[in-house]
């Protein structure tokens, strides 16, 4: 990735978390490993790919902004990279993007098929890795969310195509962006502190 002002000025903002965040980073190539060999290669390809780490880098920031001084932070900041690349090799094959960050698209270069299922396992690579805390709410209100961001792409992706998408237990007069995301009641939480 070439450096442009905003990642400079990213590096030093994240300066504080950066050993937290170089092991979110080792905990990805840990966790794509598997015996098929073109997931962990699809995987350092997407690593390699650049991208900020916001998402981690925040959850990080908060922890540490909270006191919190254990071990669970860097877990749940690898979950959330996870998760979020999942996501994004999704969408880039729904949107047709052939491009991400100026490289080609992990399905460009390795076809739809695999590339679905390279974000499933990535989804069930987050749980895993969620699962690791010990808190069943945490897996299972992380799992809602995942459910609840496929139905949004589901009732997008089908208004776009002039399908009728029904969402059932929906309360009238709203839709799925305003539906309340399971993690608000607060289940994934850390120790006070565990050094």
């Amino acid at each position: 990735m070439q450096n442009s002002p905003s990642s400079v000025d990213l590096a030093q903002i994240f300066e504080p978390i950066r050993e937290d965040l170089e092991a979110v980073e080792r905990e990805f190539v840990e966790h794509i490993q598997s015996r098929v060999a073109l997931i962990p290669e699809m995987g350092r390809y997407i690593q390699n790919s650049g991208g900020k780490r916001v998402r981690p880098a925040v959850l990080l920031m908060a922890a540490r902004l909270s006191g919190y001084q254990g071990n669970r932070a860097v877990l749940y900041a690898s979950v959330v990279e996870f998760i979020h690349t999942a996501t994004l090799v999704h969408d880039d094959i729904i949107d047709g993007a052939d491009l991400r960050r100026g490289r080609l698209a992990v399905h460009s270069r390795w076809g739809n098929d695999i590339t679905v299922l390279l974000g499933d396992y990535l989804y069930a690579q987050g749980l895993v890795r969620l699962s690791a805390a010990g808190s069943v709410e945490a897996v299972a209100d992380m799992g809602e969310l995942i459910s609840l961001c496929a139905q949004l792409r589901a009732e997008g992706t089908g208004a776009r195509y002039g399908a009728s998408v029904s969402v059932r237990n929906r309360p009238a007069g709203t839709n799925l962006a305003t539906a309340r995301i399971p993690s608000a009641r607060g289940n994934v939480r850390m120790p006070a502190n565990e050094r």
